[in-house]
């Protein structure tokens, strides 16, 4: 799926800020992991390139931090709670607005 999203943005022969920012959010969208810190890596794009679902994006990320409660109360880590979806589902919907 990288392979598919890095030859895209060949294709579309974006500028090289444009082509830099796609590239991480490809890369951060197809992982198995997306910590919160990770977004660390395109917010100094976003002064350039300014779109705003990767706003909301950084915005959201810190609910993902929830996760901790069960950690430090009964030392279990779940990963997969519906926290995700209050995070990505807004997300999509606002790069699908952005998109249109």
């Amino acid at each position: 799926m990288l392979a598919c999203g890095l030859a895209a943005i060949a294709i579309l022969q974006l500028s090289l800020d444009r082509a830099f920012l796609a590239a991480i959010v490809t890369l951060l969208l197809v992982s198995a992991n997306c910590h919160p810190w990770y977004l660390t890596w395109f917010i100094p794009w976003l002064v350039f390139v300014p779109v705003p679902p990767l706003f909301l994006w950084t915005a959201l990320m810190p609910l993902t931090y929830v996760v901790l409660f069960g950690w430090f109360s009964e030392r279990v880590w779940d990963g997969s709670t519906l926290v995700r979806w209050w995070v990505y589902g807004p997300v999509f919907a606002c790069g699908l607005v952005w998109l249109l």
